[in-house]
This record gives C-alpha cells, structure tokens and sequence, in this order.
C-alpha cells in the first residue's frame, strides 16, 4: 500500500503520520495523536466527546506541531477551545495590566 493511502506524508527526508485520533477503551473523551518537532508520538486529549470536534482539534494540534501557524494564531486558538471546553474567555492581559492589577493588590489598605 502506498504511504499517501496510509496517510502518510513525506517531508525533509522522513515519513511522519498526519493528525489522527483514538479514545482509549474507559474514556469518553478522544485523543489527538501526532508527531511532535523531535518526531516522538504524542496524544492529547482533547476533551471533546464528539468525534468531528476532535478531529478538529488534532488538526489544529498538527497546524502548531508544522509551524504552519504564527504565534498569536496559536494564542487564538487555545482562546478559541478555553471557550468551547469552559465556556468563558481565557484570561489574558498585557503587562502594564497585570503590574497594574498585582500593584494593586499589594497596596496596603487604609
């Protein structure tokens, strides 16, 4: 069978797998399974019962694992899931705004 069928990619000299997922036999929740910089396998979960919402995020996973994403893109994204997993923002502040906030949380009250 050819690599590409197995979903096999090849790049820089070597065959790594794409972006799959597993749930393990006790678990509700899938698993991401991916290569990371070094080549070593790796499974997150993602905390995501369905099985799309999980493929989706493997890939997102696999997205950050190539580069293929910028830095805030990779902040956006987590942003993104905190708000699907929990339901609120992630918290996230500049750092004028967190001196500001812990200043004022050391400042002795009258």
């Amino acid at each position: 069978m050819l690599p590409a069928a197995l979903g096999i990619r090849y790049q820089q000299d070597f065959y790594f797998l794409v972006a799959s997922i597993t749930r393990k036999p006790r678990s509700k929740y899938w698993f991401a399974c991916f290569r990371d910089l070094q080549g070593k396998q790796r499974r997150l979960s993602t905390k995501q019962t369905d099985r799309k919402k999980a493929m989706k995020v493997a890939e997102q996973y696999e997205q950050i694992r190539l580069r293929k994403v910028p830095v805030h893109t990779v902040r956006q994204t987590l942003a993104e899931l905190a708000r699907q997993a929990y339901g609120e923002d992630f918290p996230s502040a500049t750092v004028r705004e967190f001196i500001e906030v812990w200043l004022k949380s050391k400042a002795p009250t009258p």
